[in-house]
């Protein structure tokens, strides 16, 4: 048999393998998680895309971690953002990394009391058990002076309401948009206070 055959034999062999592996990509790429049920999956600051697959792998969502990989340069754009995800059986990789891109992270709700006090606002977040506390300890003057507030003392500066946050999120930006949300309150009202006015 001659070299030219031989050489036809092995490119032919060469273009059969090159395509069942893209096969395999394909499918294990656009097929479905191996998940029986929701399931939540937290990325982390400095998570990269081979990380994620590797976690995933472990946990026997996907074959193979480089199915992440290969996925994540489909779309390069894709960047995945810190949070908590619940991942469903029904998606499949790109859907997860569609899903990790657009930061739909699970969010969680935190009801600060009408009547309480500074120190029951910050007890509340505490008990949360995922809100990163970083006011803990402070008293209502170092409070105020943390978050920037324009007086002295942080009694009284809060809105009561529920809010919205993410894991990790700090107790800072919970109470700023619950002073916020008092601030705007309260100019609403002395605005039709004043259009009512003779």
């Amino acid at each position: 048999m001659s070299v030219i055959k031989w050489l036809w034999r092995l490119l032919l062999i060469a273009i059969m393998l090159i395509g069942v592996f893209a096969g395999g990509l394909y499918y294990g790429i656009t097929q479905p998680l191996m998940l029986n049920e929701p399931m939540i999956y937290e990325v982390k600051p400095g998570y990269t895309t081979t990380r994620i697959g590797s976690q995933m792998e472990a946990r026997g969502w996907i074959y193979h971690s480089l199915l992440m990989r290969v996925a994540s340069r489909l779309n390069p754009q894709w960047v995945s953002k810190v949070g908590e995800y619940e991942i469903t059986p029904q998606m499949n990789v790109l859907d997860v990394l569609a899903k990790f891109d657009s930061g739909d992270a699970i969010h969680y709700k935190v009801t600060l009391l009408e009547g309480h006090t500074t120190r029951e606002f910050m007890d509340t977040l505490t008990k949360k058990g995922n809100i990163k506390m970083t006011l803990s300890g402070l008293s209502n003057i170092e409070i105020s002076r943390k978050l920037n507030l324009p007086y002295p003392n942080s009694e009284g500066l809060f809105f009561a309401d529920t809010y919205q946050y993410y894991k990790g999120d700090t107790d800072v930006a919970i109470l700023r948009r619950s002073h916020k949300k008092l601030m705007d309150v309260l100019e609403g009202v002395w605005k039709e206070k004043d259009s009512n006015s003779p």
